[in-house]
């Protein structure tokens, strides 16, 4: 799975009221947002691992958004796991169960009360449900296994079994028909989602994944001072606490 997420606080339909994550992109916000890419006299020049061409990508309809776009999307209501710890998790996994590489993925809302996770996918019909249970696999077991692990000792029956897992049906979940734009749809479900509203499939579809993106890359860039590629620094989290 591209992008893994847990529920902290649960979803309440009065979280984020007065935010429209579909409002559309505040011109004068994307015109500071150009100027500031144009400041890199190679941004014509797409060099990679720039934070020109990181915006470019992020702003581009079609363009395939990479993990560092992903970890922006942080709150106190949903946990974006670090592109570096799901690479080790994965990697750990292989003493248990083979989990090969795959360059796509889903959305995931994961109830640890439940044992359950839910599978919001962009592009339905072209996946089997075998394969997404085969791909889902080593989350539904590794997290069984970590919770067992961690639990105290009268609660570490409850995780014994693996987390259940369901795919939303395409009527339910708007689809990505043009190629590229599944990991933007991916974010918009998990922003819906913890926002507390349906999935508007008026308002998310491929006809307005420009204005989709622009909005996301502008919020971005204004809301959260980031540029970018840009080192993140962290200073009240401790991987150790």
């Amino acid at each position: 799975m591209g992008i893994t997420t847990k529920v902290i606080i649960p979803n309440q339909p009065e979280r984020g009221q007065g935010y429209n994550p579909f409002a559309g992109v505040d011109r004068q916000k994307l015109s500071v947002l150009l100027d500031w890419v144009k400041l890199d006299v190679k941004w014509r020049q797409k060099v990679a691992g720039s934070s020109s061409f990181w915006f470019y990508t992020l702003l581009t309809p079609k363009e395939w958004l990479n993990d560092t776009h992903l970890e922006w999307f942080r709150s106190d209501i949903i946990c974006m796991m670090d592109d570096v710890f799901t690479q080790m998790w994965t990697a750990k996994y292989s003493e248990f169960l083979d989990s090969p590489a795959n360059p796509d993925g889903s959305a995931c809302w994961i109830s640890i009360p439940r044992r359950h996770i839910v599978i919001w996918d962009s592009d339905v019909v072209y996946t089997k449900d075998e394969e997404i249970a085969k791909t889902v696999k080593p989350i539904a077991h590794m997290l069984s296994y970590m919770l067992h692990m961690l639990s105290p000792g009268e609660d570490r029956e409850l995780y014994t079994v693996d987390f259940t897992h369901e795919r939303v049906s395409q009527s339910r979940v708007p689809q990505n028909k043009q190629s590229g734009d599944c990991r933007v749809y991916f974010v918009k479900y998990i922003e819906c989602h913890a926002l507390g509203m349906p999935f508007p499939s008026h308002d998310m579809c491929d006809k307005n994944i420009k204005t989709i993106r622009s909005q996301m890359a502008t919020e971005i860039f204004v809301e959260t001072n980031i540029n970018g590629t840009e080192k993140r620094l962290y200073k009240h989290l401790n991987v150790y606490d």
